[in-house]
């Protein structure tokens, strides 16, 4: 019995992200100077939207001190939205020292005031325990907060808690119906989660067609996971008439875009000549930049290639150290990978 290569596979999102407050619309230098002196008056929405200005660097050039400066003015005031944002640049260490508990207050204060980006945020700090111990059960208050006010990533980011019953009781109709309403807004997470309910067929009938197109939107607008999804969806010709050609476009896409299943799949993409043209060394360079984010197939396929002297030296050292690594990362091929090779006595 011989070695073999981690299988291509779906991925639900499954990471939280925290987004600041969006600046949508342009500014003329007239209305730059309109807010600059409404600002400077005392404006608090003003002085909000000046900050947002230099913190952008939308019409001026990004002046992290002036966006500072501005938005302090306006949370003295107890403006939400540059609570936020001043939230958001503590949290990031944007023209101020890092500081994640100083973030979570200016979020409370934010949510508090009933900004449902603060109220997003906030839930994201309870949920992952940054700025505050962990609690779920805020989180899931918070997030609903937010996601009866319309906000499509708690919408989505609440779905997640409800498909994977964290926090609250397990509830797939629920989920997906809070993904559908992220997804209609077009926010990308949901779209992509949307995608793998139709995919996946939990709580709901599977719709290949459905799963494809949601993945599909979501992969147009450059999100990473969905284009790895896509790929697949051409791969095994689910939704779509199969296709190696698109199915190694879009994992390459991903790829590049650093997703770690994208970058292991289309490493197997190049090592098969499916596609593109056969190449061992492009398949091990693919392979190595998975591993590099502890991805379990991209471990245990470059583990593959030591092995077996692939696109490098074989050496079945090295071979079982990813397969080994590939195992403890979740990859039931590297652990199986890595017997293989212990029971030929070529590795301990």
């Amino acid at each position: 019995m011989v070695g073999s290569f981690s299988i291509r596979t779906i991925t639900l999102l499954a990471v939280f992200w925290v987004f600041i407050t969006p600046v949508v619309a342009q500014t003329t230098a007239q209305e730059f100077q309109q807010i600059q002196a409404d600002a400077k008056s005392g404006d608090a929405a003003a002085q909000a939207r000046l900050g947002d200005l230099y913190h952008f660097g939308e019409d001026v050039q990004i002046n992290y001190e002036q966006a500072i400066f501005w938005y302090r003015r306006a949370v003295d005031q107890g403006n939400s939205s540059a609570q936020v944002n001043l939230g958001f640049m503590y949290e990031k260490g944007l023209g101020v020292p890092q500081s994640v508990n100083r973030a979570f207050q200016l979020y409370l204060a934010s949510a508090e005031n009933g900004n449902a980006t603060g109220q997003s945020n906030l839930g994201y700090m309870y949920e992952v325990g940054v700025g505050t111990s962990l609690d779920m059960a805020r989180a899931v208050y918070w997030y609903q907060r937010a996601a009866d006010q319309g906000h499509a990533l708690s919408q989505s980011n609440l779905g997640l808690l409800y498909l994977h019953g964290r926090g609250v009781p397990q509830d797939l109709q629920f989920a997906f119906n809070l993904f559908s309403q992220a997804a209609e807004q077009g926010q990308l997470d949901g779209m992509t989660n949307l995608g793998y309910m139709y995919d996946t067929g939990q709580g709901i009938p599977v719709n290949d067609s459905l799963a494809f197109e949601w993945y599909r939107r979501a992969a147009e607008r450059d999100f990473p996971l969905a284009q790895t999804n896509l790929g697949y969806m051409y791969d095994v010709g689910r939704g779509v008439l199969q296709s190696d050609t698109e199915a190694f476009n879009w994992y390459l896409t991903a790829a590049e875009n650093g997703q770690g299943l994208g970058q292991s799949n289309v490493g197997l993409m190049f090592l098969e000549g499916r596609g593109t043209a056969q190449s061992h060394n492009e398949a091990f360079k693919w392979f190595q930049r998975a591993a590099e984010q502890n991805h379990p197939d991209g471990l245990t396929n470059l583990g593959y290639m030591y092995e077996y002297g692939y696109g490098v030296d074989q050496n079945f050292q090295q071979a079982a150290y990813y397969y080994r690594l590939g195992a403890q990362a979740g990859s039931d091929l590297g652990a199986e990978n890595l017997q293989i090779l212990i029971d030929a006595g070529r590795a301990k």
